[in-house]
């Protein structure tokens, strides 16, 4: 059964799409979630998926803050989707079997961090947002992009 979630702004910066989704509290409004909630609800592998999410889209260092009080207010988490939201900003594809799964290789793009990064326009396919796969090394390098 294909399934599709979207929690976050009907009009992100960055759209990170990601091949499974979270549980969600009951009473969790899919427009403006709790993240603090949400990893409650669910296993520190979503605390790490969010904090990386974060770090990615904050606008400055404080990720934290942003991350529990701005997150998925300004931003999107598209769960199973099988296709890319219709809207501008980044559209962050994260794993290779979700590249796929969306009809992606990374031989339609650009690479733009060595075996790691491609781009086509404003898609970017990368690892799973994973601290192995995902260092902050990788999130120094590709920060300046979203943001400029």
């Amino acid at each position: 059964m294909n399934t599709s979630l979207h929690l976050g702004s009907q009009a992100p910066h960055v759209t990170l799409y990601i091949p499974h989704c979270p549980l969600l509290p009951p009473d969790i409004d899919p427009q403006h979630p709790n993240v603090p909630a949400l990893i409650n609800a669910n296993s520190n592998h979503w605390r790490k998926i969010l904090t990386i999410y974060a770090k990615l889209a904050s606008p400055s260092a404080d990720w934290r803050s942003y991350r529990d009080q701005q997150l998925l207010q300004h931003e999107a988490l598209l769960c199973q989707s099988t296709s890319l939201a219709q809207h501008g900003g980044w559209h962050w594809v994260a794993g290779r079997a979700n590249w796929e799964g969306l009809g992606m290789t990374h031989s339609q793009c650009q690479e733009i961090v060595t075996g790691q990064v491609w781009r086509k326009g404003s898609l970017l396919l990368t690892p799973y947002p994973d601290y192995r796969q995902f260092p902050n090394r990788l999130i120094d390098q590709l920060r300046p992009l979203l943001h400029t």
